[in-house]
């Protein structure tokens, strides 16, 4: 008995020992299987990391893109102008021939181009001597004016008239993005300006005197602003000596034009961010956040030969905001560590909805970028890349192209009497009016805030005409239905002559436009 109880010890001791075998074995299996999986886990996670940042940076570089092109696209029309006048012959002859009649020409011709741009301020022609001639000023609320006799001042001694009068032909001069100056003193409320000047000379150089444009800034800005499609990050925009045109804090701004402001820049506040825009860099991080960069000339100097003016984009996104994401990260890591199992699959499952979510939201921000928010149409940048596309399709294989330019009447009295509400609904229905009229192969596009373009490919001058029945017809029928109104638009018409650029085109078809809504003014008056 006593060697049976020792036999039995010895087998309860083997399997005790065989089943701690067996169950270190199962631990260390168990142990290199979850390793292998947090290692799988982690790779994707850090992979995905990576890539939601590159897409962030992606998304945001496009954003500061977006921006500069509305800087330029800004500028540029007011250079255009300047070149415009500076290759016109017809100035020429008028300034050297004909002098006595040369105020009244250009002051009309001055007052029509500020009718049309709403962001010149003032149009001014200069003599040789730098006394103003001619000068058209638009008041805050907006109303034009010809200033004539003693409201005419010398300019002789201001900077923009000695530095444009020592460039050469076609050459242009951009000031400083400053404060407007009356009299001696910055005009209250800050009105921020930026002037493009131009000489203009003669068959022989004889220098006749220079042509000024005045653009207010603060809509630029107001644009810039509006334009943000992350409200949460701090935008900066400075000129090239690093002082502040826009700060979320607007007292820091312009420091350069006060004296207790001199070191208001941004190479004071971010000394890092300013070595990387130094250095052309398009991103830094720092203890500040995280900062996006961009840096361009206001205008084309190598196709102008204009003045060395530049600009600086910096959007931010704050050190606490990047610190709650790292936040969730970590704890994100710790819970995966008790519950791996479950965490991978709910991290699978959340690798696949924020690839989603990048997608859905890089595509949101393609859309917005090329469509109006009220209407659902294209915006004026994505018109006229299609009207450019069109254009160079219809000289290419030969074919009718049609576009009619239409402006809404009377929305600025259906906004001011009934209300912006009712002004929307009355450009949406515009809109629809329009989309039923015409073919799925035609294009709309708002580009303005009363003013829509319909290009119309593979189109005769009957079936337009038809077109812009319909849709009168439709948008008469909407405001009589819905308010008792009589809801109606100006348009104007123009073919592509087979040569010109798509820009002619369009102004062709604005000329029409004005020329039907100067005869629809005029009816009403009559009325």
């Amino acid at each position: 008995m006593r060697e049976a109880g020792e036999h039995m010890k010895r087998i309860r001791h083997y399997l005790n020992k065989e089943n701690f075998r067996i169950t270190k074995l199962g631990l260390i299996q168990s142990a290199l299987a979850s390793s292998i999986m947090v290692i799988i886990w982690g790779s994707f996670f850090i992979y995905n990391y990576q890539q939601n940042r590159q897409q962030q940076l992606s998304v945001e570089l496009d954003e500061l893109d977006h921006l500069e092109r509305i800087v330029h696209e800004y500028v540029r029309d007011a250079s255009n102008i300047l070149l415009g006048f500076s290759d016109s012959e017809s100035v020429k002859i008028l300034l050297k021939e004909s002098p006595e009649t040369m105020d009244e020409v250009l002051s009309d011709i001055f007052l029509s181009i500020s009718r049309n741009a709403k962001n010149y301020n003032q149009m001014r022609l200069l003599d040789a001597l730098g006394m103003e001639v001619v000068r058209v000023d638009r008041s805050k609320e907006g109303s034009l004016k010809v200033v004539t006799g003693d409201e005419l001042q010398y300019k002789g001694d201001r900077y923009y008239f000695t530095e444009t009068k020592a460039l050469g032909p076609h050459e242009i001069f951009l000031s400083p993005f400053d404060l407007n100056i009356e009299h001696g003193e910055i005009e209250v409320p800050y009105n921020p300006m930026v002037r493009l000047s131009m000489p203009l000379y003669g068959d022989n150089q004889e220098f006749y005197g220079i042509i000024i444009i005045n653009v207010m800034g603060q809509q630029l800005i107001d644009e810039l602003q509006a334009s943000m499609l992350h409200p949460d990050e701090l935008f900066y925009m400075t000129d090239e000596n690093g002082y502040y045109i826009n700060h979320p804090d607007p007292t820091k701004t312009f420091g350069f034009m006060f004296e207790d402001k001199k070191d208001v820049t941004i190479q004071n506040d971010f000394p890092e961010v300013w070595e990387a825009l130094s250095e052309n860099r398009r991103t830094i991080r720092t203890e500040d956040g995280r900062f996006f960069l961009s840096s361009s000339q206001m205008i084309d100097s190598e196709k102008l030969n204009s003045s060395d003016r530049s600009f600086k984009f910096i959007m931010q996104i704050p050190s606490n905001t990047w610190s709650e994401s790292d936040v969730g990260l970590i704890v994100s890591n710790m819970i995966f560590l008790f519950f791996i199992e479950a965490l991978i699959i709910i991290a699978a499952l959340l690798l696949g909805s924020q690839q989603e979510k990048n997608k859905e939201y890089r595509n949101e921000i393609e859309r917005m970028a090329l469509t109006d928010r009220l209407t659902g149409v294209s915006n004026r940048h994505d018109t006229e890349r299609i009207l450019s596309r069109e254009t160079a399709n219809a000289r290419r294989y030969d074919y009718d192209l049609a576009i009619i330019y239409i402006d809404v009447n009377n929305l600025k009295s259906v906004n001011d009497n009934l209300g912006h509400a009712v002004g929307d609904e009355m450009i949406i229905c515009a809109t629809q009016a329009v989309l039923k009229s015409i073919r799925e192969t035609d294009y709309i596009g708002r580009i303005g805030g009363d003013e829509f373009l319909i290009i119309l490919p593979h189109c005769a001058v009957l079936h337009v005409t038809r077109i812009i029945k319909k849709a009168s017809d439709l948008f008469l029928k909407m405001g009589q239905q819905k308010y008792q109104m009589d809801w109606t638009f100006s348009d104007g018409v123009a073919m592509y002559d087979g040569s010109e650029s798509s820009g002619d085109l369009m102004k062709r078809a604005d000329k029409e436009m004005y020329r039907t809504k100067k005869a629809f003014k005029a009816m009403k008056d009559q009325e």
